[in-house]
């Protein structure tokens, strides 16, 4: 069984300040994850991890793998999963309102695999599931579109002002926040 588990980036002073490049990179901390929600869904355990500084969707998922015991980052498979999930990530801990007030929640195991076609083609979760395969998805209206060259990882992303159960795709290096499972 895999256990589902999340995390996301800390608004901290260093965190922004990082982000905003008014620290230099000897000034920053050594990147650290908390622990800050779990919880059990269908027979899963999830765990939220907050993180010191913004992440990529591949710090996330190597977090996530280092853990052990079948935690990798989050594959959703239905509304009921979206949700849950949802319900326990919806808390300003695990969203950056710094994107023009519309808030980049956590990174989820969504990504599409090299070569797929853009912007909707082959979308796939880290255990190996596809959004076709589970008949589900929770796209955000408009997503996903690719608007940045290379945006092949999803994440939780609210509407207007404020947090949603909907997904977009950004790049890998968007350097925003994560799920993992």
């Amino acid at each position: 069984m895999r256990r589902p588990i999340w995390a996301s980036l800390v608004k901290s002073t260093l965190g922004a300040a990082v982000a905003l490049g008014a620290l230099t990179a000897g000034q920053a901390q050594a990147l650290t994850f908390t622990l800050a929600n779990s919880f059990s869904f269908g027979g899963s355990s999830y765990r939220a991890y907050i993180a010191n500084e913004r992440i990529t969707w591949n710090q996330a998922r190597s977090y996530a793998l280092a853990l052990g015991g079948g935690y990798d980052l989050t594959s959703i498979n239905n509304a009921a999963e979206n949700n849950e999930i949802f319900n326990n990530i919806d808390n300003s801990q695990y969203w950056d309102d710094n994107f023009g007030g519309t808030p980049l929640g956590p990174w989820i195991g969504l990504f599409q695999p090299p070569g797929s076609s853009e912007p909707g083609g082959e979308w796939e979760w880290v255990d190996g599931t596809t959004i076709a395969s589970n008949n589900y998805d929770a796209w955000a209206i408009g997503e996903p579109n690719n608007s940045f060259e290379g945006e092949g990882f999803g994440h939780f992303l609210g509407l207007n002002q404020d947090r949603a159960a909907t997904w977009n795709d950004l790049p890998e290096s968007g350097d925003f926040i994560f799920v993992p499972s």
